[in-house]
This record gives structure tokens, sequence and C-alpha cells, in this order.
């Protein structure tokens, strides 16, 4: 499992659906919203909230999340299977640890890859989510970083277990932003840095236009021709997520991520 996680607004949403669609091309693939304070991937992708996570939970009051129950709360982009997540704050009760975890045990049979937007980083994130790999997406800037230094606080008090197996993923990283920040993570918190995102305002900002990520999974015949038809920073970009994917410890076959 891999879950990433975001102590700001560092762009986590984005680099989960990235990694999603990189690994849709080759394997069945699950994007799954939990990301309860700012759900964005329904509108990221534009596929709608007419069945989400809430009306998975309602119907799994009462029994476990049965394999037929997720494919019916499943919407499909460009073969990218996603389960949006609640519409409205008032639905948040409804997702309980216990729907969680159970909603996981059926992702994890029906698909090869599944991959959750956890949202903000907090000591108590539901167990199931953290048994496999954990990514913090951090900007490397003065908002990123002082928000990693006010959550590494917040979980050094609630002697949060999770962080002992967290890496990171610096996103948006430009010229102007805070020089040796890899070496900084490790030697402050104990977060070992393991991939870099460049930062691509262009790409992103084609993808929340179009609400596609397709050039993250077509195939690449030449460099020359992938730039010619989706640009330079599309394929910067799938570079990085490629190497996001090669750094993601393989502990189990549920991949999980966090934040927007």
């Amino acid at each position: 499992m891999v879950s990433f996680i975001s102590a700001h607004s560092d762009g986590a949403t984005t680099l989960a659906a990235a990694l999603a669609v990189l690994w849709s091309a080759r394997e069945r693939t699950l994007l799954i919203d939990l990301n309860l304070d700012r759900p964005d991937i329904s509108t990221l992708l534009d596929v709608g909230e007419a069945k989400t996570m809430y009306h998975l939970a309602f119907n799994a009051q009462l029994s476990p999340v049965s394999a037929g129950d997720l494919e019916e709360h499943l919407s499909w982009r460009e073969g990218l299977a996603v389960l949006p997540g609640i519409a409205r704050d008032s639905q948040r009760e409804a997702i309980t640890e216990h729907f969680i975890a159970g909603l996981l045990d059926q992702a994890l049979d029906l698909f090869d890859r599944v991959v959750v937007d956890l949202g903000r980083v907090r000591a108590d994130l539901p167990r199931s989510t953290c048994e496999g790999s954990l990514v913090w997406v951090v900007c490397p800037g003065p908002y990123g970083l002082t928000a990693v230094e006010r959550a590494s606080a917040e979980l050094r008090d609630a002697s949060a277990t999770w962080t002992r197996d967290t890496s990171v993923v610096l996103n948006r990283c430009g010229s102007k932003d805070f020089v040796g920040v890899d070496r900084f993570l490790p030697h402050e918190y104990g977060l070992n840095v393991t991939a870099q995102v460049a930062d691509l305002p262009g790409y992103v900002r084609t993808v929340e236009l179009s609400h596609s990520l397709r050039a993250l999974s077509v195939p690449v015949q030449t460099e020359r021709g992938f730039t010619r038809r989706y640009g330079p920073e599309a394929l910067t970009m799938r570079r990085a997520i490629e190497g996001v994917a090669s750094a993601v410890p393989q502990t189990a076959s549920l991949e999980v991520a966090h934040g927007s």
C-alpha cells in the first residue's frame, strides 16, 4: 500500500491521480478519494458525484463492502477506475475506520493497484491505510516546510508511529526554492526524500482544464513525437511520475495517496 499525504496544499491530489493513471496503462488500477477535507478528485477528473464513497458507505452500514457494491459505485476515466469522495462535509461521519478497512480489503481483491488520496497529515490515520507505504508530498518552499514543522510537532505530541515508514516526494521544485531540503528533512524530521517533481504549472493547468492525464498513460514512441503532441512539460511530468513509481516501496499490492 502507498499513501500520499500532505500538510499543506502541496499538490498531492494531482500526484495521486498521476501515479494512478501511469499504472493504469498496464495494470487494473483504482483511485480512491479518501480526502475528507478537500475531496477534489471528482473535479480533477470530471467523473461526477452521482455515486460516491458516501453512497457506498451508506449501503454498507449493515454488512461489509461487497465486490459488487464497490464495482457499482465506480466511475471510469480513460481506463482508470475512480471512487469519488464525499460531496458534503456532513457526510464525513459515514466514512468510519471500519468501513475504510472493508473498502480497502475489497479494493485489494479486485485491483492490481489502488491509489488513495488520504488528505492532510494527522496522527489518527486509519490503520488500514498505513499497512503499506506512506508518501508525504512537500513543496520545498517556506509554506511547505512550515507546514511540515507544525505537523511534525503535532505528530510527536500524539506519539504517532506511522511516521517511521514515511518517505517524501518533493513537489513543484523550482530554482527559487530552499537549497538542501532533501538533506534537511531526513536530518531534522527523519523523513527521507525518495523523488522530486519539478514545478510544471503549464502542464497542471492543462490537466485541470481538460480533466485528463492521458499523457501519462499513452505509449511514448519517440520523445519528439510525444512532446509535439503533449508539450515538453508533459514529458517532464511523465518522467518524474515514473521516478515516483520506481521509488515507491513495494510492500504490498495496495497503493494509497494523500492530500491535495
